[in-house]
């Protein structure tokens, strides 16, 4: 069974994770083109495999580690002691971004090294971190929004929005879009953190949030 929350094109292949802890590629036919064992056991479960710029290079988030495959081989995986809060990390150069379920940001490069550390206070859940124009954008569970320095992780601005959790967000031009509390959509400016509008649908969203922007990245 597959575990990627949103499979990768890679080429003319797809990329998705399995509960058996394999990156798996598939051809357009769905048969099985390669696989590459990743853990084994019952130990961690893998969720969804994120292409980087270089060719031939992931990052796969699991439920306590972040995994590096390169080539079609396992290149690193780095410990983080702790859940993870979203199901795949955010990835730019040689940036990757993890949010933990604790609330803390965890910022490293591309040999796994942690460069910094931002703790937003309260878990973050399906609103997994955003970069963008060399910022990443983040949303808790707490209604907090926050845009750090992406190179340093220093606070730029943050912005409270409401009481409700934050279960999926994306990016439109220089506005940033949060599903908040089930049933509100709340809409911000990148750049000031400025709330530039409320909206309740009166129904409950049971699904991502989706831009016409990769979600992931906007530069």
């Amino acid at each position: 069974m597959f575990t990627s929350v949103v499979p990768s094109i890679v080429g003319d292949n797809i990329a998705v994770t399995t509960r058996r802890g394999s990156l798996l590629f598939l051809d357009q036919r769905g048969k099985t083109v390669s696989e590459l064992k990743l853990i084994t056991g019952t130990e961690e479960s893998l969720f969804s495999a994120v292409p980087s710029e270089e060719v031939g290079v992931f990052y796969i988030q699991a439920s306590h580690s972040l995994i590096r495959v390169a080539s079609n081989s396992l290149d690193w995986r780095t410990e983080l002691k702790e859940p993870t809060g979203s199901d795949f990390a955010t990835v730019s150069g040689d940036r990757v971004i993890v949010a933990l379920a604790s609330g803390e940001i965890v910022a490293m490069d591309s040999m796994g090294e942690v460069l910094w550390r931002f703790d937003s206070g309260y878990s973050i859940g399906g609103s997994r971190p955003i970069i963008y124009k060399k910022t990443v954008i983040a949303a808790n569970q707490d209604g907090k929004i926050f845009n750090l320095d992406l190179m340093s992780g220093h606070v730029n601005w943050s912005s409270s929005h409401s009481s409700g959790n934050s279960f999926g967000a994306c990016i439109s031009g220089s506005k940033y879009y949060v599903l908040s509390g089930g049933d509100k959509t709340v809409v911000l400016d990148c750049l000031t953190g400025e709330v530039l509008r409320r909206a309740s649908s009166g129904a409950t969203y049971s699904g991502i949030l989706g831009c016409a922007e990769r979600p992931e990245m906007v530069t």
